[in-house]
């Protein structure tokens, strides 16, 4: 996020399957270094987790990344683990075998498949306020499954240098890394067309009358045939428009124009959907 030149976006469809393959995409495209432009470049599917992390470890400096997965469960999760900082469910999952990770959040949540409209156990302010599903949704898909690979990723991700937003501070050590930030890509298709299709050029255009870009953000063919190559597409697009509008709010860590009072009090606890403001 440097104003003196372009930045790297990636969006990524993350998955929690044993195995990915086919389920896991990542998008990405640049950023002007006065937020006035935006090109999607492209989209590529990834075989393994693996692949992803070898592209993060790769970026170049000063990238963000959105990832299409949870960052925290809500406040009241904490005391049934007797959890107190964000980082205890990194090396939660970072320390567990799948199954151990999974049985125990089973152990104590019950089911929760309906979209969040009240904050809880279940949901998050930041998914109440985004009509997300609760991070301990089993069934399509199984975030619990997700949070479980994802919550591993980021921990992996934070000790090769990353960060992730709003949890970490960008110090001086931090100033060129990689960040990370979760985002939905449904909230952005739900603001360009009332629902996610396979339409990625609808969503592009929401964004770039949002961001206010000079041109439509795309220039070609992405190959975006399947629904979670466009979300892909459509969390590097979301990332992209936050970053050209709120760039220096989210580099500094003061609070962005998308985050109600509720989500911006339990942050450092629960994290922070990027979304578009007022959408």
């Amino acid at each position: 996020m440097r104003a003196d030149r372009p930045t790297r976006v990636y969006g990524v469809d993350f998955s929690g399957a044993k195995d990915p393959s086919g389920k896991l995409y990542v998008a990405q495209g640049t950023l002007s270094a006065d937020g006035g432009a935006f090109e999607l470049e492209s989209c590529v599917a990834c075989d393994d987790r693996l692949d992803a992390f070898a592209m993060l470890l790769g970026a170049p400096d000063g990238s963000v990344w959105g990832f299409d997965a949870p960052f925290a469960p809500a406040s009241p999760a904490y005391d049934a683990f007797g959890f107190t900082q964000w980082e205890e469910w990194l090396s939660l999952a970072a320390g567990s075998s799948r199954s151990s990770f999974l049985e125990a959040l089973d152990r104590l949540f019950p089911a929760h498949e309906t979209p969040c409209v009240a904050h809880g156990w279940a949901c998050r302010h930041t998914d109440v306020a985004c009509r997300a599903a609760s991070p301990f949704k089993r069934v399509q898909p199984n975030l619990r499954a997700m949070v479980y690979a994802g919550w591993k990723w980021l921990s992996y991700a934070r000790q090769a240098g990353c960060a992730v937003y709003p949890f970490d501070r960008r110090d001086a050590a931090r100033s060129s890394s990689p960040v990370l930030f979760e985002v939905y890509p449904s909230y952005i298709a739900r603001a360009a067309q009332g629902r996610r299709s396979l339409d990625v050029s609808a969503v592009a255009a929401y964004a770039q009358a949002y961001a206010g870009w000079r041109e439509h953000p795309l220039s070609g063919d992405l190959g975006a045939a399947s629904q979670d190559a466009v979300d892909a597409c459509a969390a590097c697009l979301t990332l992209a428009v936050v970053v050209a509008r709120e760039g220096a709010a989210l580099a500094s860590g003061a609070r962005p124009g998308f985050a109600n009072d509720l989500e911006w009090e339990a942050r450092m606890r629960e994290g922070l959907i990027v979304r578009p403001s007022g959408a």
